[in-house]
């Protein structure tokens, strides 16, 4: 190789055969993970914080796969409301709705394709979940 020592060459050598002989060994086990560091300058200090920047490495991804399992998927709490449509506001992805005869509520929608579907007037059932911090209509069913 041109611009390098005999040293470094010979290091290069030496890693790719290393390479060859692992290589068939890492491929029976689907889910081990390798990475390979190599140091242009062949220091010993570098390959070093390579190799313990690899095994730090794998200690982080091993404990964040463990604690995936654990976490618990907890679904937002839904409410089915009926009510008609009184007022549609596209610009701000709002809906008002007459819930009964004294009760309106403003609702933010999730899919504008929902406007599409309904008019002022529309009777409706809706499905609201609490999506930061605003109620937000995830489902709408004319009746």
């Amino acid at each position: 190789m041109i611009g390098m020592t005999r040293k470094q060459s010979l290091t290069w050598l030496i890693l790719g055969a290393a390479l060859q002989v692992g290589a068939p060994a890492l491929a029976a086990d689907a889910n081990n993970k390798t990475i390979v560091f190599v140091c242009r300058h062949g220091s010993v200090k570098s390959q070093m914080a390579a190799a313990h920047d690899a095994a730090a490495r794998d200690v982080i991804v091993s404990h964040i796969e463990d604690l995936i399992p654990t976490l618990p998927v907890r679904p937002r709490p839904q409410q089915t409301l009926r009510g008609v449509v009184t007022g549609i506001d596209e610009r701000n992805d709002r809906m008002t709705l007459r819930l009964s005869k004294d009760v309106t509520a403003d609702f933010k929608v999730q899919d504008a394709l929902v406007f599409n579907a309904v008019r002022d007037g529309d009777q409706v059932e809706i499905t609201v979940e609490k999506i930061e911090e605003a109620r937000t209509i995830v489902g709408l069913r004319k009746e």
